[in-house]
């Protein structure tokens, strides 16, 4: 049990492509590669730990793991929706609707 996004191998896999994606687009597609590939890790463990269950104790345990992990990719998603994807397309919106609104005008 415990975070697959954090073990070695899956530290190693996900900074090699972030540098990649970084290099190649910059930090937004970087960032973008880099919450793909912890959730992906999260999302699907390479072992399965619910057969090791014997007691309540250990169940309440696994699901309480398990609501921990997926609060942390919430917030995540969160703060990459509200400070990321947010105000770049409010930007654009802005940036749109201003261009429509002050452009040119064929009434010259």
């Amino acid at each position: 049990m415990g975070c697959e996004s954090l073990k070695l191998r899956n530290m190693g896999k996900s900074g090699a492509s972030t540098a990649i994606a970084y290099t190649l687009g910059g930090s937004i597609p970087a960032i973008g590669v880099l919450t793909a590939s912890m959730a992906y890790d999260e999302l699907i463990p390479e072992q399965d730990n619910v057969n090791g269950i014997e007691s309540t104790d250990q169940a309440v345990a696994y699901v309480f793991e398990k609501a921990i992990v997926w609060s942390v990719i919430g917030f995540i998603a969160f703060l990459f929706i509200s400070l990321i994807f947010a105000p770049i397309m409010t930007k654009r919106w802005g940036y749109a609707q201003a261009k429509l609104k002050y452009g040119r005008r064929n009434d010259d």
